[in-house]
């Protein structure tokens, strides 16, 4: 937590320390998240690899929102960072049979992190500075702050309700956690301003493995999962200069 609020301490003292020439700006808008997730499944017995399986897997919708800034260097080409909070959750529902009973199991989980995107921006003005067109590129750097949910298993036949919370940034035994706190990604985004109004739509690549499982025992086979994130995002926002009158008399 300290680690957290050291970074946003220092992305806002950047945001403050380049308003005399930045454009400050305030977002918010629909987040949606998943993981491309490779899940290799190994022999017990004689150690060779059994089979691979590729899935895609939400890992859920939600909102964000955020502020930063657009530092202008020369002829539209500027740097932008700013720093992003995301809240999302996800729910599942699978069901089976468990020996001769059949069972549903629902599953949600709710999530919460910071962003902190660091950007090349490029703008351009169709009309003075009221109609701007936007594009931008970058590392974007994300924390993940909580992911909690629980599983309700029914079982209709002997009419049982089970309730499993869980927390997969909780450490086990080993030390070791279902997901990675920390993860890296390139943001690549596109937009338009009208008159201050802001519109954004963009993706975030993950670059980090963000599974942190590694090799598992089970009865019968070793698991090993391997997951990179992607995270698209589309909102609205404003954007204001907050010196005006400073920047009017330089102009001059």
């Amino acid at each position: 937590m300290k680690k957290t609020i050291a970074i946003t301490v220092f992305v806002a003292a950047l945001a403050l320390a380049g308003a005399a020439r930045a454009q400050v700006f305030v977002n918010a808008g629909f987040t949606s998240k998943k993981a491309n997730v490779k899940s290799t499944f190994v022999n017990k017995v004689s150690a060779n690899v059994d089979s691979t399986l590729s899935s895609h897997r939400g890992l859920g919708n939600g909102f964000y929102f955020g502020f930063g800034y657009n530092y202008t260097i020369w002829n539209g080409i500027g740097v932008a960072a700013g720093a992003t909070f995301d809240y999302y959750t996800h729910k599942e529902t699978r069901s089976g049979i468990m020996g001769s009973m059949d069972f549903v199991a629902k599953s949600q989980v709710t999530s919460m992190g910071l962003s902190f995107p660091l950007l090349a921006t490029y703008r351009y003005e169709f009309y003075y500075d009221l109609v701007v067109g936007k594009v931008y590129a970058g590392p974007v750097f994300q924390l993940g702050l909580s992911a909690k949910g629980k599983t309700e298993v029914n079982w209709p036949t002997i009419d049982s309700v089970e309730v499993h919370p869980f927390d997969h940034y909780e450490l086990d035994d080993k030390g070791e956690s279902r997901y990675r706190k920390f993860n890296m990604g390139i943001m690549i985004g596109t937009g338009i301003e009208l008159w201050g109004a802001r519109f954004d739509i963009g993706y975030s690549f993950g670059l980090l493995e963000y599974s942190n499982e590694g090799l598992k025992d089970r009865e019968v086979n070793y698991k090993y999962e391997s997951a990179i994130t992607g995270q698209f995002f589309v909102g609205l926002g404003y954007s204001f200069d907050p010196f005006p009158k400073k920047m009017q008399k330089k102009k001059k």
